[in-house]
């Protein structure tokens, strides 16, 4: 299991060119990226041109992970070994409970 892991980097900067397939694996690796319980209360909803869409459930959310921003850009950052996402905007979504 260890191999794989020290392998992710280079799996995610390869796919990090096609915006679909870096899409799906922000979204299945987004508890690692935030944390567990921020993951529970915000989901991954859209990359487009290094922007990625984050459903959040309230404003009080929306303010919280605005301040956090510049944590889970570094964290994906370093979790691909390149900048797949350069800005993350926070849309409240109020199916997320």
């Amino acid at each position: 299991m260890q191999r794989l892991v020290s392998c992710l980097p280079s799996i995610l900067r390869s796919v990090s060119k096609d915006e679909r397939t870096c899409f799906i694996f922000l979204k299945e690796l987004w508890p690692q990226i935030v944390g567990d319980e921020v993951a529970r209360k915000t989901r991954v909803l859209d990359l487009s041109e290094k922007r990625l869409d984050v459903g959040v459930p309230s404003e009080a959310w929306q303010m919280q992970l605005r301040s956090l921003t510049p944590v889970i850009l570094a964290s994906i950052t370093r979790m691909w070994g390149c900048r797949p996402v350069e800005r993350i905007e926070m849309k409240i979504d109020p199916d997320i409970m």
